[in-house]
């Protein structure tokens, strides 16, 4: 389960590790959608491509202690994003996730470490 303890609200129930190379490079690549409750967190990874992805995605890049460093929301097919140095995790959800959510800059999350 993914919380954010900041605004007392769930991102995910449902949530996925990529922890290994291959892991984390395939990311949601297999994936044939990401539904509502449903999470994948890469880790480490500091930045995304979405080559060869099928959907868009909310993701969120987090620092090691669970703080959210940059949310971006309807990230689209064929795009990458920056660099963020300061982030651990990467966290890709179903698009809308970070505005039910009111996930916002600098909240803290709460996952486990599984």
């Amino acid at each position: 389960m993914i919380r954010n303890l900041t605004r007392e609200t769930t991102l995910a129930t449902d949530v996925h590790w990529a922890r290994t190379a291959g892991e984390r490079t395939r990311g949601l690549l297999d994936w044939l959608e990401i539904v509502e409750g449903q999470a994948l967190i890469i880790s480490p990874c500091n930045s995304i491509h979405m080559i060869g992805m099928r959907f868009s995605i909310d993701v969120l890049f987090v620092d090691k202690a669970g703080r959210v460093l940059r949310a971006i929301e309807a990230i689209r097919p064929w795009r990458f994003t920056r660099i963020h140095f300061r982030a651990r995790h990467t966290i890709e959800l179903p698009i809308g996730a970070i505005a039910r959510s009111q996930t916002e800059l600098g909240d803290q999350l709460e996952f486990e470490l599984s």
